[in-house]
């Protein structure tokens, strides 16, 4: 269940694009792409990628958003190392922009520097999966995800 922070992400986000029928938020596990569940040769469900937010403009994913309220590394890099190896498997022709919307909180914002540099990291693997990667406050990633959907 998404914490305060995301759920008002989401609902920033669902302002933003309302009016734009083009462009479609999934924010639900319900409504997730089956393709982002990883199943067994059996048919068992073995773990199944829930990002925060995916954007779809005209059906093709444009944007991948993880709102980080941890501050630990492991969120960050796990997440974007899961995302990567979803899209890479299943929409290889899409090269989404990933997107890491950095909490409210002074302790967050004061890990960003050390989160960036881990973008970098993230870029050498990812490059040729996902065609940018940011990590960012909160509010700047809301005013990149207007300009990039051009709304």
């Amino acid at each position: 269940m998404p914490g305060a922070i995301e759920k008002k992400f989401i609902e920033e986000l669902h302002e933003l694009v309302s009016g734009h029928d083009e462009i479609r938020l999934i924010h639900e596990k319900k409504d997730l792409p089956k393709e982002f569940t990883e199943k067994s040769e059996e048919g068992n469900e073995l773990f199944r990628y829930e990002p925060d937010v995916l954007i779809l403009k005209n059906g093709k994913i444009t944007h991948i958003v993880e709102v980080e309220t941890d501050p630990v590394r492991k969120a960050l890099v796990g997440g974007a190392y899961t995302a990567a190896y979803f899209i890479d498997k299943h929409f290889k022709d899409s090269k989404p922009k990933l997107y890491f919307a950095v909490g409210k909180k002074d302790i967050e914002y004061k890990q960003l520097p050390k989160q960036q540099a881990r973008r970098r990291v993230i870029n050498r693997w990812c490059e040729n999966i996902f065609s940018d990667i940011k990590i960012d406050k909160y509010e700047k990633v809301m005013k990149q995800l207007k300009a990039d959907l051009g709304i």
